[in-house]
């Protein structure tokens, strides 16, 4: 079968790479989509950060069971699935008390073991999910992306009524919207530089939406929150020009939480939030175990919404073009670009 292998920056190849075959533990899918993620973009960019060369990339998707290990349970040839890209190993601390996310031990899948774009793929039973009938697999293969929001929030402990500051509408700044809303927050503020991605970020529940080449995020962030500023503050975009106006937006005892993934080392003024006593939170994917299936039911319910999200899907064949470069040169039209591993361009 043909598979996109990431082998260094800028270098992504569609090559032939055997079938996979069910290890111990392990489901073999069907891939339905695959989404490009922005860490697969920053590998593509600027790597090796997490990946490892001559590995199959794709850490969002979805697809049915077509086989199994002996020892697996819990699913059935047919099952439309879901999957994440982090697992734990079970066993260490973290692991044991349902902290999968942060394990000693992690598999990261599609950057350091086989993953998704090819039309088979096998995954650990453990990072596979049930999909609701409601839901269409191209609607669940967000389900990486939006577990990485849905968890932000609830690390930010985010209470009904609050108000929120989000820089960033791109995929995960999007999911951060729409959990918020679905928590209760009374305003939701958002600040970003593409016209396509603030449209979305209205159309998923933004009460406000900043375009900061243009507009004062501070000043509109303080006018809509009684001069006070904003509650809960989240980074999902990950640049600096991004960063600094959304802490300087918090209020004083406000929470900060980052869930980008930062291509260079961040400048931080630390005057300002310290003088605030402001609450900084590091956030980096999911409580699966817990999470993913509560996330399922609520995009079940139509609570939160994938299909606004995505603006194109390709086929394998043309995930470099137009894919991983269109994304590159063209983040200001695109919001989640999905491939379909079964498609010849």
């Amino acid at each position: 079968m043909k598979a996109a292998v990431w082998h260094a920056k800028e270098d992504i190849r569609i090559e032939e790479v055997p079938d996979p075959t069910p290890a111990s533990g392990e489901v073999v899918i069907q891939v339905e989509r695959t989404g490009i993620c922005g860490t697969d973009l920053h590998e593509y960019t600027s790597g090796p950060l997490f990946a490892i060369p001559q590995t199959i990339l794709g850490h969002e998707y979805s697809g049915t069971v077509v086989d199994m290990a002996r020892d697996v349970t819990g699913f059935r040839v047919g099952d439309r699935v879901a999957g994440v890209g982090v697992t734990g190993c079970g066993v260490c601390y973290y692991c044991r008390h349902g902290l999968t996310g942060i394990c000693d031990s992690p598999t990261f899948i599609g950057l350091r073991r086989p993953g998704a774009l090819a039309p088979l793929a096998s995954m650990p039973a453990s990072a596979l999910f049930v999909v609701p009938d409601e839901l269409s697999l191209a609607e669940a293969a967000l389900v990486e992306p939006l577990g990485v929001a849905f968890h932000a929030v609830r690390r930010s402990r985010l209470a009904p009524g609050e108000t929120v500051y989000v820089a960033g509408a791109g995929p995960i700044g999007l999911g951060v919207i729409q959990t918020a809303r679905a928590a209760g927050a009374s305003e939701i503020i958002v600040s970003e530089v593409s016209s396509r991605r603030r449209a979305a970020a209205t159309e998923l529940g933004a009460t406000r939406v900043i375009d900061p080449t243009i507009e004062d995020t501070l000043e509109i962030t303080r006018s809509l929150t009684f001069g006070r500023g904003a509650d809960v503050g989240f980074d999902t975009a990950g640049v600096q020009a991004a960063f600094d106006p959304a802490i300087a937006a918090i209020r004083k005892r406000g929470r900060f939480v980052v869930v980008a993934a930062w291509e260079r080392p961040a400048a931080f003024e630390m005057s300002g939030p310290l003088l605030r006593e402001i609450e900084l939170i590091f956030t980096f994917c999911y409580e699966a175990e817990e999470e993913i299936p509560q996330l399922l039911k609520l995009l079940a319910r139509g609570d939160i919404q994938a299909a606004p999200m995505i603006t194109s899907e390709i086929p394998l064949d043309a995930v470099v073009a137009k894919g991983f470069q269109e994304l590159r040169d063209h983040r200001d039209v695109q919001v989640k670009i999905l491939v379909n591993p079964a498609v010849s361009a």
